[in-house]
């Protein structure tokens, strides 16, 4: 037995305790609602970790098998983002369960048989990118919830650096063909997800505890969220283009997070989707007058405190699937 197997051997070992936890999230004793779904969305992205790297140990013991092993390992690394971005989503107090972000690895996996071996390489590469590009989604959200995670942020910034560091790992394989770097790296990808496996091991009931809506109740929520509302639309703040949800919060006297807290579950909506949605129903008000008929399409836009024309566009079209331009149409038809 040489130093490549015992490697793998020790390897397989420490992705089992990682799989033995993952489990655990899974189909362990689940307490809480709130708290059953952030277990499953952690043991489903520490599943899809072991996936990806179990990929590697098995690509070092038979290298013939390299295009089927890559495939299943396109399909871990596209479920890794999406699957930790929801993870500190609904940590930090968004009840949305947004699983459309796991079309592209479901996608994969219907496509799994038809994959000619000459695009896997490419669609590994933008595996990697679709995975970054939710690493830094989620290390956005992770510095604007900052003051309401609390205790929780220190766990989510090791686990982010933790993938990070992973992530780098997955992006040199893709370019590395020399045997013994290859096993290097893959030995440190499996070092850094035991080490955070073990993390999550030690406080198990703390990184999967969710934000509650603080010490608001129902009513509070509705409360604040339609003086939201109102005050958007009776001081038409929407019309400012740079109005953020700070601003607004500031104004009315809240935090950022309890704002976004408020909107979230008694509107159903986000910050951007609640001043989109106002900022639609003022254009529309325009368009539906006479004396604006001469009035250009980009103009209206700028008016409703739209910043871009194409935003305008997609956010009309969206709300009521017409163009502005259909929508007018209509009007003086």
């Amino acid at each position: 037995m040489n130093s490549i197997h015992i490697m793998v051997m020790l390897s397989s070992l420490l992705i089992g305790n990682c799989i033995f936890f993952a489990a655990y999230l899974l189909w362990g004793n689940q307490p809480r609602k709130g708290q059953v779904f952030l277990k499953r969305v952690l043991g489903f992205l520490l599943l899809a970790f072991a996936l990806r790297i179990v990929k590697s140990l098995v690509y070092i013991v038979f290298p013939e098998f390299a295009p089927g092993l890559t495939k299943i390992g396109i399909i871990g690394m596209l479920a890794i983002g999406p699957l930790f971005w929801v993870y500190i989503k609904f940590m930090g107090g968004d009840s949305r369960r947004i699983w459309m972000h796991m079309i592209p690895c479901v996608l994969f996996i219907m496509l799994f048989p038809i994959i000619q071996d000459r695009s896997i390489h490419p669609v590994y590469i933008v595996s990697l990118f679709h995975m970054f590009t939710y690493l830094i989604l989620s290390l956005e959200r992770l510095f604007l919830d900052s003051e309401a995670l609390g205790s929780s942020k220190k766990w989510l910034i090791q686990f982010i650096l933790a993938l990070f560091f992973i992530w780098t790992g997955f992006l040199l394989q893709a370019f590395v063909y020399d045997a013994g770097w290859y096993i290097g790296i893959t030995a440190m990808e499996v070092a850094a997800f035991f080490i955070i496996c073990f993390i999550g091991m030690m406080q198990v009931d703390k990184i999967s505890k969710p934000i509650t809506p603080h010490a608001k109740s129902r009513e509070e929520l509705f409360h604040l969220a339609n003086t939201a509302n109102g005050i958007l639309d009776t001081e038409k703040l929407y019309l400012n283009s740079n109005l953020t949800l700070d601003v607004l919060a500031k104004k009315m006297g809240t935090s950022r997070h309890e704002l976004s807290n408020a909107l979230n579950n008694a509107l159903k909506r986000s910050f951007p989707e609640l001043l989109n949605e106002v900022r639609i129903n003022h254009s529309k008000n325009i368009l539906l007058q006479d004396k604006n008929r001469s009035m250009s399409i980009e103009t209206i836009a700028y008016e409703s405190g739209f910043n871009s024309l194409s935003t305008f566009y997609k956010n009309f079209k969206k709300n009521t699937g017409i163009t502005p331009a259909e929508f007018r149409e209509q009007i003086i038809g």
